[in-house]
């Protein structure tokens, strides 16, 4: 891979970054996997204080900051952050985040420097928060919203994100291929403001059920569902990885646990 981009020449006015996949075809998802695995095995070291948790810990911070995919590296400084709120285990905290500036310096290096993987993370995130012109994020988006107000009802199922990427292009009608970095966005382009209005309700009432969950039970498999749940829908402002069925399958699947355990105890209690 090295190889291939050093016979890259400068004039081309692009960057190139390795980025780890693995077997997901994409950093932006094998990235948020990561991130999920990072707060479960922190999660699991709250109940079992074993040394190996945070050998897997170390494993999965270079795999994350390998993938370079800066919504699985926000996701992960906020499940982070959340999860120490609602364990109230600050010692673990700190040394958990001692663990990520650690790996983080090492795998710099690899990258570029520390220096530059640091301001590269930071002024790129920033450039795509500000909406700032010129961004292809940003200009995808931009196209992306003009299509959904033409069809404020939806294209329908298949004809928006990565699926109409694949099997379209820019100039066939009715098509937004360029809702490709944004899974709300996506949806919006898909099934209209109707389907997305449902969904937001929809995420919403879980939210809320799981917040009254959490204040009336104690520390367990529940609030790391919960915090799951969050994160996903946050990365979901900037990415799509409810768009790769690989995931999609597992977001439900521990959505569907979530709910079931707290109507089950809701029941019981």
């Amino acid at each position: 891979m090295f190889y291939f981009l050093n016979l890259v020449s400068d004039e081309i006015g692009e960057y190139f970054i390795v980025r780890m996949t693995s077997v997901f075809w994409t950093p932006v998802l094998f990235g948020f996997l990561m991130s999920c695995s990072i707060l479960y095995f922190w999660y699991k070291s709250f109940k079992i204080n074993s040394k190996i948790d945070y050998i897997f810990l170390t494993i999965l911070f270079v795999a994350l900051f390998l993938s370079v995919s800066r919504g699985a590296l926000i996701a992960s400084v906020l499940g982070i952050l959340l999860l120490a709120i609602l364990a109230k285990n600050w010692l673990s905290f700190l040394k958990l985040v001692l663990l990520k500036i650690v790996v983080f310096i090492v795998v710099s290096f690899y990258v570029s420097n520390p220096k530059d993987f640091a301001y590269w993370l930071f002024n790129s995130s920033k450039q795509t928060v500000s909406l700032t012109e010129g961004v292809t994020r940003v200009e995808l988006w931009k196209q992306a919203f003009v299509t959904a107000k033409e069809n404020p009802f939806g294209l329908g199922l298949g004809k928006a994100g990565h699926v109409a990427e694949r099997f379209f292009t820019l100039k066939t009608k009715n098509v937004s291929v360029t809702s490709t970095d944004g899974w709300f966005l996506k949806l919006l382009n898909e099934t209209g403001f109707i389907g997305l209005i449902f969904y937001l309700g929809f995420s919403a009432y879980i939210f809320i059920e799981w917040l009254k969950y959490i204040r009336r039970n104690s520390f367990n498999l529940v609030f790391y569902l919960g915090i799951i749940f969050i994160i996903a829908n946050i990365t979901n402002l900037v990415s799509n990885v409810l768009d790769f069925y690989l995931f999609a399958y597992l977001y439900w699947l521990l959505l569907g646990v979530l709910v079931y355990n707290i109507k089950t105890k809701k029941i019981h209690a």
